[in-house]
């Protein structure tokens, strides 16, 4: 292992050109590296979250009931939103450059011949830097689907999945039951599994039958969230699971960044979230029909592996402005084409960046108006609040 980059932004860029494919679906080589690297179990219980919508909620609402019950909880999630450390964090707080770099080249030692892509090199790192830490309790994030996804390497002691939609089609199959079985896939024998509110909870049951795993369905709770409610609903679930004490109340304060995360900027209202199929975009009309808002600006940027024409159709019935934003990279959309994709009669404009769309919609901003930026995690980091 020489002439490693001795920085993290170097060390990333390294390590997204170890394999041809930025997805590889499988499980031969992560698991082979991983017995290197951590040759013993976790010694504490292990959460395994996969799901369409609502994973990131259900990691922040379980952290947020573990850290209330004094435990030393580790969470994995993806995608970032501003800085890739985001994605590894122990009691809510992102893991530091130096000790990441460690933990990334520890993996690199260990991988040898093998070539890993980059959800899996990073998913190495932070399983070995958990394995470090002695945590109470691990909680990881699936990236997509669930059965072949590299966080199923780890046995957990519970599996949730949070809700069922079509999403990454390409990867997990356009029928949505063969969608749903990529996502049973976590299951494990006599092992807990969370299902939360979902048109194919009986679908999920039959795949726990034949899986031989034990479900629980999550249990519905009334409060007033930011995060979906199902979201606490399976958090809330796990949580019992445990023998956590669960304090409803203070469930009310959990807040994610990106989720409609509200803030006011020179007196006018943004709202930004990072819904980018179609049961988000349902569930964000569903919010903003509550808001008595006057004129919607929607800064709209979107991946074209997305079915765009369907997923925004829920916004369209809220007459709003689109600010169509370009997104850069291999999956990336002109806003000149996802204007053409959105299929709507009404307002569209066009441009390069997040920020030149919302001074766009600052200007035209009138008392009761909504500036909405949505579409996609990358339209984030642009995001100028």
């Amino acid at each position: 292992m020489t002439n490693l980059p001795n920085n993290l932004p170097q060390f990333l860029e390294y390590i997204e050109g170890l394999h041809p494919q930025n997805i590889a679906l499988g499980l031969e080589r992560i698991a082979q590296v991983y017995q290197r690297l951590c040759p013993s179990a976790f010694d504490c219980p292990v959460v395994t979250v996969a799901g369409t919508n609502g994973k990131g909620s259900t990691v922040a609402a379980l952290t947020h009931i573990a850290q209330e019950n004094k435990l030393k909880v580790a969470s994995y999630t993806s995608p970032h939103l501003q800085q890739f450390n985001e994605r590894i964090q122990l009691n809510g707080q992102p893991i530091d450059d130096e000790k990441l770099l460690e933990a990334l080249g520890a993996v690199e030692t260990a991988r040898q011949e093998i070539t890993l892509t980059y959800f899996e090199f990073t998913t190495l790192a932070a399983l070995y830097y958990f394995h470090q830490q002695e945590a109470d309790l691990v909680i990881l994030e699936v990236g997509l689907g669930g059965r072949l996804d590299a966080v199923n390497i780890v046995e957990p002691t519970i599996a949730v999945i949070t809700q069922i939609a079509k999403d990454h089609t390409q990867w997990l199959g356009e029928n949505i039951k063969d969608i749903a079985r990529e996502k049973a896939g976590i299951m494990r024998r006599n092992k807990a599994v969370v299902l939360g509110d979902t048109p194919l909870l009986n679908v999920l049951l039959e795949y726990a039958e034949d899986l031989g795993a034990v479900p629980h369905e999550a249990e519905k709770l009334r409060l007033n969230s930011q995060l979906h409610p199902n979201s606490i609903a399976c958090a809330g679930k796990v949580a019992e699971l445990l023998g956590l004490k669960v304090n409803i109340d203070s469930l009310s304060d959990v807040t994610l960044a990106g989720r409609y995360q509200k803030q006011v900027v020179n007196g006018q209202l943004h709202i930004i979230d990072v819904a980018h199929n179609t049961d988000a975009m349902q569930n964000l009309a569903a919010k903003l029909r509550t808001e008595n808002v006057k004129q919607l600006h929607i800064v709209l940027g979107m991946l074209k592996d997305k079915d765009i024409e369907q997923a925004v159709q829920p916004l369209h019935a809220l007459n709003p402005h689109y600010y169509c934003v370009s997104i850069a990279g291999e999956r990336g959309l002109s806003a000149e084409t996802l204007a053409q994709r959105l299929n709507y009669a009404g307002q569209v404009s066009c441009f390069d960046a997040v920020s030149q769309a919302q001074a766009a919609a600052s200007s035209a901003y009138e008392p009761r108006d909504i500036i909405l930026t949505t579409g996609s995690f990358y339209v984030y980091p642009e995001v100028l609040l």
